[in-house]
């Protein structure tokens, strides 16, 4: 099993930051435990003739993540990713499936800020690729965040909040330090097939107003279009 890059849920925090932690615990645990596996493997069942499996509890977190902010939250109309009928459990079935199922199924895609450029460019190629097998041809936004911290302490605060979140070891994540090096991060993940990026300034920013002013008027303008 892959090592454990987890954080734990806070014990104490408000309504909304619980549940978003709960989520990206959850997320990150089922991420963990795919890790380093084939399609083969991910698709293997636990024990038949249940069809549950790693790969047929990704896709059916996908499909009810969506049901929720999808057809709940926002458009009550949205069809469900699987299945016409809105029967969760054909999620389960991933005997067809492998990790292409983001290019071939999904309109985008979102990567968290522990995703370093390489990570990124392994996320094209396997969107790319269920895309291609799919024939879809529609635009499909690759979305990556990237931790930022800016200023004379920028370093201190970027290897803090890495070692926080059990990613130290990883290397070129995040970014830290002037306009320039800023922007050379970005475009290190765009180059890498992201779409977008987001910079995603440390839990401890003390100028969360000044961040902003920051990345639209001096990153910005030194980031290809």
């Amino acid at each position: 099993m892959a090592d454990d890059h987890r954080t734990g849920p806070p014990h104490f925090g408000t309504e909304r930051e619980t549940l978003r932690a709960f989520l990206d615990y959850h997320r990150a645990t089922l991420a963990m435990k795919c890790e380093g596996l084939t399609d083969e493997e991910l698709r293997r069942r636990s024990m038949p003739p249940s069809t549950l499996s790693l790969l047929g509890l990704v896709r059916h977190m996908a499909e009810v993540e969506r049901a929720w902010f999808r057809r709940v939250f926002e458009d009550h109309d949205a069809p469900m990713v699987w299945s016409e009928e809105i029967d969760f459990q054909t999620a389960y079935d991933a005997s067809a499936s492998t990790r292409a199922d983001s290019g071939e199924a999904a309109d985008g895609t979102v990567l968290h800020a522990g995703t370093a450029p390489d990570g990124v460019r392994r996320a094209r190629q396997l969107i790319d690729e269920g895309r291609e097998s799919a024939g879809r041809t529609d635009p499909h936004q690759l979305i990556v965040y990237l931790l930022t911290a800016t200023g004379p302490d920028a370093h201190a605060r970027l290897h803090a909040e890495l070692t926080t979140e059990g990613l130290a070891s990883v290397p070129d994540l995040g970014a830290a330090g002037d306009t320039t090096a800023v922007a050379k991060a970005v475009q290190r993940l765009t180059e890498a097939g992201a779409d977008t990026v987001i910079l995603q300034p440390t839990a401890d920013e003390p100028d969360p107003e000044g961040f902003i002013r920051f990345v639209a008027k001096e990153v910005r303008p030194l980031v290809p279009s």
